[in-house]
């Protein structure tokens, strides 16, 4: 399952991981989203796959190193079985503090049943 995989990049980041938006206090964290879900591999008429889009956000101080960390991350995902992973940054200034924002847009195809 999705979730379960993704929660794996608490433990690789030590960021806290969450889905759709950060609840805590931490100044640095992962938040994902499902963008799009949809049918695949069609088989009776019927989808025998879902296709899903998913969008990750860093949110990491504009001073720390964020490229081990996006390296990192990518090999994760792709350890995991997602796919079409493209990435994006950029910096935002926030209550006086900049921050980055890694951004990671990927899918994840699994038979339905599993």
């Amino acid at each position: 399952m999705i979730t379960d995989k993704l929660a794996g990049l608490e433990t690789l980041t030590g960021l806290p991981v969450e889905e759709n938006d950060y609840g805590g206090d931490e100044q640095e964290y992962v938040v994902w989203d499902v963008a799009d879900e949809r049918g695949g591999l069609f088989g009776d008429d019927r989808a025998q796959m879902l296709e899903t889009n998913l969008q990750m956000r860093v949110r990491l101080q504009k001073e720390t190193d964020y490229y081990p960390i996006k390296e990192q991350i990518r090999k994760y995902l792709e350890e995991e079985g997602f796919y079409g992973i493209s990435f994006e940054n950029y910096c935002e200034k926030e209550s006086g503090n900049i921050f980055r924002y890694l951004i990671f847009e990927f899918n994840y195809a699994e038979l339905k049943g599993e």
